[in-house]
């Protein structure tokens, strides 16, 4: 039999993650994209649903090893840092989830999702005028429903009701 660590079949190894991941089998997922991660320490969707699995587990000290691998691998990747800022968001370690959407700022500054997601950040701290910054910055590259309806709420907040209002009716 031929093993799918060998040089030709390496990039199979993932796949064989994502079948034990669709077919319900987390463990063995977990295993497959370890391996993965062995012969290619830079693989991100490897990482990605290693992490997530993990994580569903409550295995988070190995999840977020996972990540911080991935981050000595890759440390110019942007998106690694939204998806361990998320990671840290959901345990309620926002000074981990704000460090993490400050690196992606800082790799894609124009990137609106983290924009919005450090505007996150600033809302449940109650800094109004830091979270509006961070949403108008993220609605005037991406002017979407959920920007606008952001940085109403802190206009609503800030009770300049008149300017919010004008943001909901946008939205």
């Amino acid at each position: 039999a031929v093993r799918a660590e060998s040089s030709g079949y390496a990039a199979g190894v993932p796949l064989l993650g994502d079948v034990e991941r669709t077919a319900g089998h987390s463990d063995s997922a977990v295993v497959a994209y370890g391996r993965a991660l062995h012969i290619d320490p830079g693989h991100y969707f490897a990482a990605y649903w290693r992490a997530n699995l993990l994580a569903s587990q409550s295995r988070l000290a190995e999840a977020e090893s996972t990540y911080l691998d991935l981050a000595r691998a890759k440390p110019d990747f942007y998106a690694l840092y939204v998806q361990m800022g998320y990671f840290y968001f959901g345990q309620d370690r926002l000074d981990d989830a704000a460090a993490a959407w400050q690196r992606s700022r800082a790799l894609a500054p124009r990137d609106a999702l983290t924009l919005s997601n450090l505007g996150v950040i600033h809302y449940r701290r109650n800094e109004w005028p830091a979270a509006r910054e961070m949403f108008l910055e993220a609605f005037r590259i991406k002017p979407e429903c959920e920007s606008c309806n952001n940085l109403a709420t802190t206009l609503y907040f800030d009770g300049k009701y008149d300017e919010s209002a004008r943001y909901f009716q946008f939205a």
